[in-house]
């Protein structure tokens, strides 16, 4: 995981009442027919995006999945077909706490690369 904080940091401002702070995780799938991505606690997130890249040689499908408690889990009805080599780009339109990324090709290999980039706020006075 990446952690950015700092005032000369492209994605760092201050104001009186908040201050931007930003993560990004890049996660690796791989497997056979369906997989899926650890999951994400996005309780503290403002703003979340993914990009989905397809590093193998057949195309995907791929969505987000919503869960209260990591147990449960809800698809977005938001679908990508993501084509060898080609970048998607997703954010969630629901909010939950927990988040994951669901590829899946029936029958064939998946290899995927995926960055999740998270902007959340610290509300402390300064």
């Amino acid at each position: 995981m990446v952690y950015k904080k700092g005032k000369n940091d492209p994605c760092h401002f201050d104001t009186a009442f908040a201050k931007n702070v930003y993560f990004e995780k890049e996660l690796g799938l791989s497997g056979e027919g369906t997989v899926f991505s650890e999951n994400i606690n996005l309780s503290r997130a403002n703003t979340v995006t993914f990009f989905i890249k397809n590093l193998g040689d057949v195309p995907f499908l791929a969505n987000l999945q919503y869960s209260p408690d990591e147990a449960d889990f809800i698809d977005d009805p938001q679908v990508l077909t993501v084509a060898p080599l080609e970048t998607k780009m997703v954010t969630p339109y629901m909010f939950s706490k927990f988040i994951r990324v669901k590829l899946s090709s029936p029958n064939a290999f998946i290899n995927a690369k995926i960055i999740c980039q998270i902007q959340t706020y610290n509300y402390a006075i300064n």
